[in-house]
C-alpha cells in the first residue's frame, strides 16, 4: 500500500517531507481535477468560439451576441447553477454514505427542479427584444439578441438525450419528495453565486460608462480571468466531493486533510499564475489595449486570493454550509467590495482599475475569514449530523423500494454509477 502511495512522488525530497497521507490525498485530489478542469475549459471554449464567428459578421452581430449572453448569463446561467450546487453538497455525501440508489434519486431530483425553474427564464429570453427596447437598446441588436436567446432553448434536448442520467430503475417517484431539503441549499447557493458573478457584470457596466477602451480592457481581463479561474474551479469541485464523500463515511479526520491538501494545491497553483500573468502582461496589453496591462498588476494579486475563496467555496459545499459564503458574498462583494470599487472609480478617478482595487480588498477579507472559519467549524457534530442522515435515508430506503425488486433484478443488475461533475448538468440546459 505504502508503495503505491508513493509512486507519484518517486523523489526523496517528497518522500521525506511530505506525510503519506497527504501525498495520498493530493494524488485523488489531482485525478479528480484533470477531468473536471477539461469539463470547464470546453466548457468556456463554446462560447469563445461563438464569439469568433459574430466577430466576423459585423459589430451588431457581436454586439447583439454579447448582450444575449450578459442576458442569459444574469437571469438564467447564475440562477441555475447555483440551484445545481444543492446536488454537490447531497451526491458527494450519499456517494460517500455508499447509498448509491439514492444518489440516483436526488439527481433526478435535480434535474425535475431545475426544469420547473427554467420556465419563468423561457419567458424572459423570449421577451428579451421587448424588455431591451424599453431600457433603450439598439433596435437591431435587440433583434440579434433575441435569436440567440431563443436558439439557446434548444440546449435543452441534449439533457433528454444523455442516457446516462437515467439510472436503470428509471424515474422514482422519490424524486417528487424531499424537495424542502433540497431547497434549503439550493436557495443560498444560488444567492452566492449570483452575489459573486453579478458583481463583474455591474464591472462591465461601470466601464462602459467611462469610455470604450475602458470597456474593451475590462473584457480583456475578464476573459483572461475566466481562463485563470478554470484551476481553482476544478479544484473547488473536487474538494467538495472529496470533503463530502468523507464526511458521509463518517472520516472526520480526511475530510480536513482534504481542506488542508486543497488550499495548499490551489495556493500553489495560483502563485504560479500570478508569476506567468506578471510577466506576459505586456504581451496580453499587446493583444488589446495599453490599459490592459496596467489592470493586470491588481489582477495578479487578486487571482492568488480569489483561488483560496473558490477552494473554500468547494469546503463549504462538501459540508452543506452553503450560508456561510452566501452571506459573505452579499456583504464582501456589495457592502465592501462594490462600494469601494464605485468610490474609488469616480470620486478618486482611479477608474476602472479602482474597480480591481475594489475586489481585491473584498476578496483578501474574505479568504482570510473562509480560512479561520474552516478550520474552527465543529467536524466532529457535522460529521455525526451527516451520518445521521445517511442513516434516516437508508432507513427509508429499506421501507420503500427504489428500482427492481430482489426477485425481478437481473443477475448482472447494478446500481448506476454518476458520472463527473453534478454542476455540469446546468450547462446541458
Amino acid at each position: 500500500m505504502e508503495e503505491s502511495n508513493e509512486k507519484p512522488f518517486c523523489s526523496r525530497w517528497a518522500r521525506r517531507r511530505v506525510p503519506a497521507a497527504h501525498r495520498e490525498e493530493l494524488v485523488h485530489i489531482l485525478r479528480m481535477t484533470g477531468p473536471l478542469l477539461l469539463s470547464r475549459i470546453l466548457n468556456y471554449l463554446l462560447p469563445f468560439v461563438v464569439t469568433m464567428f459574430c466577430g466576423r459578421l459585423g459589430n451588431n452581430v457581436m454586439a447583439g451576441y454579447g448582450l444575449a449572453s450578459a442576458s442569459i448569463n444574469v437571469t438564467t446561467a447564475a440562477t441555475g447553477y447555483g440551484l445545481i450546487l444543492a446536488c454537490d453538497t447531497l451526491v458527494s455525501q450519499t456517494f460517500g454514505g455508499k447509498n448509491l440508489l439514492r444518489v440516483g434519486v436526488i439527481l433526478q431530483r435535480g434535474v425535475i427542479i431545475l426544469l420547473l425553474f427554467c420556465l419563468p427564464c423561457w419567458g424572459l429570453l423570449i421577451n428579451a427584444q421587448v424588455i431591451l427596447l424599453c431600457v433603450g437598446q439598439d433596435p437591431e441588436v435587440a433583434s440579434h439578441t433575441v435569436v440567440v436567446t431563443v436558439i439557446s432553448f434548444t440546449d435543452f434536448f441534449l439533457l433528454c438525450k444523455n442516457e446516462h442520467l437515467s439510472p436503470p430503475a428509471g424515474w422514482s417517484v422519490e424524486s417528487l419528495q424531499e424537495w424542502g431539503s433540497f431547497m434549503k441549499l439550493a436557495i443560498p447557493s444560488t444567492l452566492m453565486k449570483c452575489f459573486e458573478w453579478w458583481v463583474y457584470e455591474l464591472g462591465g457596466f461601470f466601464a462602459g460608462m467611462l469610455s470604450e477602451d475602458e470597456l474593451a480592457a475590462q473584457h480583456a481581463v475578464i476573459m483572461v480571468a475566466f481562463i485563470t479561474y478554470m484551476f481553482p474551479l476544478g479544484i473547488q469541485a473536487a474538494a467538495c466531493a472529496r470533503v463530502g464523500n468523507a464526511l458521509g463515511a463518517g472520516d472526520r479526520a480526511r475530510a480536513i486533510l482534504t481542506a488542508k491538501v486543497a488550499l495548499t494545491l490551489a495556493g500553489s497553483i495560483a502563485v504560479v499564475e500570478g508569476i506567468v500573468l506578471g510577466s506576459s502582461k505586456t504581451v496580453i496589453a499587446a493583444l488589446n489595449n495599453s490599459l490592459v496591462s496596467h489592470l493586470m498588476n491588481a489582477y495578479c494579486f487578486l487571482q492568488f486570493f480569489d483561488a483560496l475563496v473558490g477552494v473554500c467555496t468547494g469546503i463549504f459545499l462538501g459540508t452543506g454550509k452553503q450560508k456561510i459564503p452566501a452571506v459573505a458574498n452579499f456583504i464582501g462583494y456589495y457592502c465592501i467590495g462594490l462600494s469601494l470599487s464605485i468610490t474609488l472609480m469616480f470620486v478618486a478617478k482611479l477608474r476602472v482599475f479602482g474597480f480591481w482595487l475594489g475586489l481585491l480588498v473584498c476578496v483578501i477579507l474574505q479568504s482570510t475569514l473562509y480560512i479561520i472559519v474552516i478550520f474552527n467549524l465543529n467536524w466532529e457534530r457535522m460529521t455525526e449530523e451527516v451520518c445521521f442522515w445517511i442513516l434516516g435515508l437508508i432507513c427509508a430506503c429499506s421501507k420503500v423500494s427504489i428500482g427492481p425488486s430482489e426477485s425481478s433484478r437481473s443477475p448482472g443488475w447494478e446500481p448506476a454509477h454518476i458520472s463527473g461533475n453534478v454542476t455540469c448538468l446546468w450547462f446541458l440546459i
